[in-house]
């Protein structure tokens, strides 16, 4: 069918449909392919194990942007946010688990139980993150950056093409400094392996 449709999303993942919509709103003849039987790719609610139902990839919504949420009228279609406490949990092999509260300090009397070293650096590393999603808010809501290259589909050649010469912008560069950072700090920071898979979460 040469010409029926102007777009082809493929995956209905939640990226995937939202991008649809956006575009069929637009006046796009969209379609939409999916190889699985159902829609919403990390999104989606599956039983992982027997009696055990969560989503497989999306563990958080904070990606979800509230322009997003509003533009397509999800909170009159019943969308409802259910704060976490705690915001994550670490099973380990040894059965026991680890939880990371809301409450930097019910989370860090937590963390004494496996490593008061760990206890005592969960504050700084907490700071750390909230420095490092503060910068990287901007960018994530605002167009590509002048000269950036696309990427290629997976196992397709690298496009030809160059990114623009010189520094990075100052919110992009500074949000990769910090990244680094908290990438060294958290291999660094952590004894215990349970506490390193939850401040990884």
């Amino acid at each position: 069918m040469p010409g029926a449709f102007d777009v082809i999303v493929v995956g209905a993942g939640h990226n995937g449909l939202v991008a649809a919509t956006m575009l069929a709103r637009a006046g796009r003849r969209v379609l939409v392919l999916e190889r699985r039987p159902i829609v919403g790719g990390a999104a989606v609610t599956e039983e992982f194990h027997p009696g055990f139902r969560g989503l497989p990839g999306a563990s958080l919504v904070g990606l979800l942007r509230p322009e997003i949420v509003q533009d397509l009228g999800l909170v009159p279609r019943g969308l409802q946010f259910l704060p976490l406490d705690p915001e994550v949990a670490s099973l380990g092999e040894d059965g026991q688990s680890l939880r990371l509260w809301r409450d930097p300090s019910r989370a860090a009397q937590e963390l004494s139980a496996r490593s008061p070293r760990d206890a005592a650096a969960y504050g700084a590393f907490r700071s750390l993150l909230v420095s490092v999603a503060g910068g990287a808010d901007p960018p994530l809501a605002g167009p590509p950056p002048p000269g950036a290259v696309p990427l290629p589909a997976h196992g397709a050649p690298p496009r030809p093409g160059r990114l623009p010469h010189g520094p990075p912008p100052p919110a992009r560069g500074g949000v990769a400094a910090h990244t680094r950072r908290a990438g060294r700090y958290h291999h660094r920071a952590w004894t215990a392996g349970a506490v390193a898979a939850g401040a990884a979460a």
